[in-house]
């Protein structure tokens, strides 16, 4: 598999991908892995360990926008394929 574009989710991925700890929050966004291209967000079940119901429909939205092709797009390089209805669609290796 060789993937244009490789996505962290939470700091676990992060770890085992960039082989060290990097803090999420300061590092959220379009990186690289080695030679790879990647991008950093959190992992889904942050969302859910959030104690207050506020906090967790806050934290939804930025997360829902990262993964979305526009805003991978903003990674140098990464090119999107035209799926059906000619909509971007994601050709991506998740390490979860």
């Amino acid at each position: 598999m060789n993937p244009h574009l490789v996505v962290a989710l939470g700091a676990t991925a992060v770890l085992a991908l960039a082989g060290k700890a990097l803090p999420i929050s300061r590092n959220r966004g379009a990186t690289h892995f080695g030679e790879r291209l990647g991008f950093i967000t959190v992992h889904p079940s942050f969302l859910l360990r959030l104690p207050q119901e506020k906090d967790r429909t806050q934290a939804y939205d930025p997360f829902v926008a990262d993964l979305r092709p526009r805003r991978l797009r903003t990674t140098q390089g990464y090119r999107p394929v035209r799926g059906k209805n000619n909509e971007d669609t994601l050709r991506v290796q998740v390490q979860a």
